[in-house]
């Protein structure tokens, strides 16, 4: 059962160039080569394809060959091992690059009551956690399939391109979430669906292709350009509640080693 008030708007933030500066994933690929999960070639060629992307933009056609290459990449890859590099690295690397602007959005749907969620292409080990730092009610993102604790490089549940929009779909149906009544924001044409999909869109430093439709279709078009350091935050509690448990249970064991001594002096 989920707790959503039924019939009610929300705001979807795509994620990489429009709640980020930048890929998350490009943000974590220097860490990910230092535990050996990528080579320096294939750090250099990611970097070199993000770049492109940031400077042009991507069609569908170029995102499905960039995510036939991020599968055979992540064929092999230690589940555990990258969840720790991005538990590790993602206050580091990527809270810095979050744009004033989408925290600012973000706060304004905070007030009028709806509730906020990242929608994103990259894979959930990378978009859950983040959400969660940012505070927000949760993400949609690419599932990878894992056997044995690795991953095969096949994509169990895909997020990009009209997949998204699907994935968008099937998620306010089981929120009860009034996409009539929502809002998302996107910088790419490839996430033309998925815009199409809500109430409201709107293109945050849109590429051509999707400024020009923006212009066609009446939808907002923004300019985030601010980075900052967002607030953090990360629920603790169980990590803390473990760490008192276990505080309590040393200092349990040190108290009562105490009295046996001096029962035995």
């Amino acid at each position: 059962m989920n707790d959503a008030a039924p019939h009610a708007g929300a705001a979807f933030f795509d994620v990489d160039r429009t709640l980020l500066a930048g890929s998350s994933g490009l943000h974590l690929a220097r860490p990910m080569r230092r535990h050996g999960l990528i080579t320096a070639r294939q750090l250099a060629r990611t970097m070199l394809i993000q770049l492109t992307f940031a400077a042009k933009g991507s069609d569908d056609e170029q995102l499905d060959r960039y995510t036939e290459g991020v599968k055979e990449l992540m064929r092999g890859w230690d589940r555990d091992t990258v969840v720790r590099v991005v538990e590790d690295q993602l206050e580091h690397r990527v809270r810095p690059m979050v744009y004033r602007d989408a925290l600012d959005r973000i706060a304004q749907h905070r007030a009028q009551g709806m509730r906020v969620y990242a929608v994103s292409a990259t894979m959930e080990e990378i978009i859950e956690p983040l959400a969660e730092l940012l505070g927000l009610d949760g993400a949609v993102a690419t599932r990878m399939q894992v056997e044995d604790g690795l991953f095969t490089g096949e994509i169990e549940l895909p997020c990009h391109g009209a997949q998204k929009a699907d994935r968008l779909r099937d998620f306010a149906e089981e929120q009860g979430i009034d996409l009539a009544q929502s809002v998302a924001y996107s910088d790419s044409i490839t996430d033309e669906q998925f815009l199409r999909a809500v109430g409201r869109a709107y293109a945050v430093n849109p590429d051509r292709k999707l400024k020009t439709l923006a212009e066609q279709e009446g939808w907002g078009i923004l300019r985030f350009t601010t980075r900052v350091r967002a607030p953090m935050h990360r629920r603790r509690a169980p990590r803390m509640a473990a760490l008192a448990i276990a505080t309590g249970l040393a200092y349990g064991w040190r108290t009562r080693r105490r009295a046996r001594r001096r029962r035995d002096a």
